[in-house]
């Protein structure tokens, strides 16, 4: 398979993997792997993903190491 063919591939899916009612897709690789996944229409999952974190999530701050000295260019 060449180059221009490798291009016009389509995915095939599962009829009951149908992305009939979605509008638009987020496409990744993983690994050797191309996911295809539904994008979300609104940020309700994140903030529902938010108020689950502990109240105690970085309590001790960041955590992150100090500042590296680098010879400037």
């Amino acid at each position: 398979m060449n180059k221009k063919q490798k291009s016009k591939m389509a995915p095939r899916l599962h009829h009951t993997e149908s992305l009939n009612d979605v509008k638009e897709v987020h496409i990744f690789r993983r690994g050797d792997e191309i996911v295809l996944k539904r994008k979300p229409q609104n940020l309700a999952k994140v903030f529902e993903l938010l108020t689950e974190i502990s109240d105690d999530f970085m309590a001790d701050g960041r955590c992150q190491p100090s500042m590296q000295e680098r010879e400037s260019l």
